[in-house]
């Protein structure tokens, strides 16, 4: 496995500089970010909550999950990987960001948790040598980093990936969020922890992708109406009052109609193949 991983590395690095300039800055803008202002960040007591929602909502829909071997696409400095490898049989983060990777690797070490590992390769990478090689795919915050091309060939690679049987679930931000109207009085915030090319996705554009690429029982679930830009945007808050935003946040994002403003959502497919 660590030598698949080592000659799939050097073809990412292949594909960034020979194919996909925009690649590197992805690299560089996370590498930067993880080893600056990712934990002020992701150790908030907002961030917490929301990784405890996504962590509940990735073990209802991830089946078997105790036997499985999971690819995480996209898993930056693994926090959601740790948090998820007491349920899980195993779990692969990938990840652009080497700083990010090496960090996930740390905490890993110093937590003595032996089923997950990470490793430096993009996307890119999942048709070369992962055919029908795990039971989940988890894309967690990443068709919206890459173009609609690129995605197709995401999701084309991801359902090569999977086991017949397999579930495949994204998790990106939502392009109809009602928070979108606070856009302009946060646009520096916005256009630092974003790169060029990223943007909301469509619900409806990814579940018919996924179709296109040939998986089955397609569907959107909305994950949390505005914590996830919350967290990003105020770090510092705390108290009484940050249990009461996520129970609002989730109230909101059960309710008909209201649910469809939600800041994030995922799709849930299966791979019948």
């Amino acid at each position: 496995m660590l030598a698949f991983f080592r000659k799939c590395e050097g073809f990412s690095r292949y594909i960034v500089t020979r194919t996909q300039p925009r690649t590197t800055d992805e690299a560089q803008h996370h590498d930067q970010f993880y080893d600056a202002e990712a934990e002020q960040i992701f150790s908030s007591r907002l961030y917490r909550q929301l990784l405890d929602l996504h962590a509940r909502f990735l073990l209802e829909v991830t089946p078997q999950l105790a036997t499985s071997r999971i690819l995480s696409v996209g898993c930056g400095d693994g926090r959601r990987e740790i948090a998820m490898a007491k349920w899980a049989g195993q779990i692969v983060g990938i990840d652009l960001s080497r700083v990010a990777v090496e960090k996930a690797r740390h905490q890993a070490r110093e937590l003595g948790i032996h089923n997950v590992e990470f490793h430096v390769n993009d996307a890119n990478c999942l048709d070369i040598g992962f055919r029908s090689q795990f039971d989940a795919v988890w894309c967690a915050g990443i068709l919206h980093h890459v173009s609609d091309g690129q995605i197709v060939a995401l999701l084309r690679s991801s359902k090569l990936a999977l086991k017949p049987g397999g579930r495949f679930v994204s998790m990106d931000p939502n392009a109809h969020r009602a928070v979108n109207i606070f856009k302009p009085l946060f646009r520096r915030a916005y256009t630092r922890y974003h790169t060029t090319g990223e943007r909301e996705l469509r619900p409806g554009d990814v579940a018919e992708k996924l179709e296109s690429a040939g998986f089955q029982e397609i569907k959107v679930r909305f994950t949390d109406w505005f914590i996830s830009p919350l967290s990003w945007l105020f770090p510092h808050l705390t108290g009484p009052i940050t249990p009461l935003l996520v129970r609002l946040d989730q109230l909101l994002v059960k309710l008909p109609v209201v649910n469809e403003l939600s800041s994030g959502f995922a799709a849930i497919a299966q791979n019948q193949e």
